[in-house]
């Protein structure tokens, strides 16, 4: 019992010592302002906005190629 109490010990010592560890390091860290925070998300929205464009786009015309060569193959 006496090493299972050991390795008990040892297992809360060192999440103590890790926990320790990461508030040190996140006070180091250099956070984003609101207003960097704010520009990031339309940064984001726009980038997705255009890319789901493009893509119904593309969508939009292979189904249109895919649908002509299917005719042609049909009727030919």
């Amino acid at each position: 019992m006496a090493m299972a109490e050991k390795a008990t010990i040892g297992i809360w010592k060192k999440t103590n010592i890790f926990f320790s560890q990461v508030r040190t390091e996140m006070a180091k860290v250099s956070w984003p302002s609101q207003e960097d925070c704010k520009n990031y998300a339309i940064v984001v929205i726009v980038a997705t906005a255009i890319v789901g464009v493009m893509m119904a786009l593309w969508d939009f015309a292979l189904a249109k190629a895919l649908a002509a060569l299917l005719q042609v193959g049909v009727s030919g």
